[in-house]
């Protein structure tokens, strides 16, 4: 979710980052008021990137 999340919020959406899973999975936890975040997504998914870009360049 981007910038463009605090529009969902506005309206009373609530917003959820750092669930993971298959769809139909996280979408009956959050039904079920059990679902878990993963708090460090967003370095995670940097460290990806980065290891990526790595391999890429044969480093």
């Amino acid at each position: 979710m981007g910038q463009r999340a605090v529009f969902f919020n506005d309206l009373g959406i609530e917003v959820v980052t750092g669930a993971y899973g298959k769809v139909r999975d996280v979408v009956d936890e959050g039904i079920h008021q059990v679902l878990e975040v993963d708090p460090y997504w967003k370095e995670k998914i940097e460290r990806e990137k980065e290891r990526e870009g790595c391999e890429k360049h044969g480093q």
